[in-house]
This record gives structure tokens, sequence and C-alpha cells, in this order.
């Protein structure tokens, strides 16, 4: 088990099926962020701060953050 209670794992969307799957199958959350394809799929510091406050609103304990680019291995380098 990955957790106990009500808990979710944010990560990217698109997204590799595997990452959603997990979650899912642990009984919690996928909790996806928007990457930004006009930007190079990069990520959007301000969808995935929204994303976590709805969460924690919504009484889901946050686990981790994945951060990839779903559409690997392109060379796409974050800030």
């Amino acid at each position: 088990m990955m957790a106990e209670g009500n808990f979710g794992v944010m990560g990217p969307v698109p997204v590799y099926p595997s990452y959603s799957a997990y979650a899912t199958l642990h009984n919690g959350h996928y909790l996806g962020y928007y990457l930004d394809e006009s930007k190079q799929w990069g990520m959007d510091m301000e969808d995935i701060e929204r994303v976590y406050k709805k969460s924690v609103d919504n009484n889901i304990d946050v686990k981790c953050l994945v951060i990839i680019n779903p559409g690997n291995p392109t060379g796409n380098v974050l800030d």
C-alpha cells in the first residue's frame, strides 16, 4: 500500500498511463496538473499550486509530485 487514508499523487497531463494507474490501484487520487504545449510541454507552477491547494481544500493528503515529460526521450529540460 502506498499510503493510508485519503491520499493523492500529483502528476502531469498528458500522463504516461502507469502513473495514474498506480494511484488508483492503491485507492488514491491522481491529481493532474497540465503541461504547457506552447512552452515545449513545460510545467506551469501556477497550475501546480492550484491543483495542490484544491486537493488540500478537499482533504486529500498529497504524498508526492511526479515531474516528468511524458514524451520522453524528447530531451526537454525543466527550469
